[in-house]
């Protein structure tokens, strides 16, 4: 009767051995390690290895996530500090620097009033370099602040000295969007009705 069990039980590690080497039609040789009877715990240590393998890939899996999740929030610059950064280049008055934040095709718009100035991509360059030309800045404040998902927008408030010495006050409202990496997309500086010069 034993024997017979054997013969047809799918549980047991013969069984198997048995119907890989006739459909693959060969055999590795190694022994199978014999079910010596039927009980409970004998099914449960057969069963042991199979269970460790699949909790080492559940934690395997977990770990990968985490590590993934941890390198997004190391890796990824935040939006608000990479708009401070470019507010920073901007108050020492680096085009190099400042240009750095912006994406290939990056537009950056500048609205005083009736007057909008509209550049991209390489034009951007020129741009920030004809503003440090006309302006010297003595004083870049940041009045408010907030970040929303890939944006930022900001209250700013530079003080000045024009080209002729005259001194300038730019109340300006500031916003400013950011792709996946980072890097500026489009940026909006409008002059609020108090810009004095």
């Amino acid at each position: 009767m034993f024997n017979l069990w054997r013969t047809f039980n799918p549980m047991e590690p013969s069984f198997f051995r048995e119907q890989a080497s006739n459909l693959l039609g060969f055999d590795d040789g190694l022994p199978f390690p014999e079910q010596p009877s039927r009980s409970g715990s004998s099914m449960i240590k057969f069963l042991q290895p199979n269970l460790r393998k699949h909790l080492l890939s559940v934690a395997y899996a977990v770990a990968l996530v985490g590590s993934l999740a941890a390198y997004q929030r190391t890796v990824i610059p935040k939006p608000l500090s990479v708009a401070q950064k470019h507010w920073a280049a901007i108050a020492t008055e680096n085009p190099e620097r400042t240009v750095t934040q912006y994406s290939d095709n990056a537009i950056l718009m500048r609205s005083y009033g009736v007057l909008d100035e509209v550049y991209q991509g390489k034009s951007i360059y020129p741009a920030w370099e004809e503003f440090f030309s006309k302006y010297k800045i003595q004083d870049f404040q940041v009045v408010k602040q907030q970040q929303r998902d890939r944006a930022v927008e900001a209250v700013i408030t530079i003080y000045a000295k024009s080209k002729h010495g005259t001194p300038v006050v730019l109340s300006l409202s500031y916003q400013v969007q950011f792709d996946k990496d980072g890097k500026i997309i489009r940026e909006v500086w409008q002059a609020n009705p108090e810009l004095s010069v």
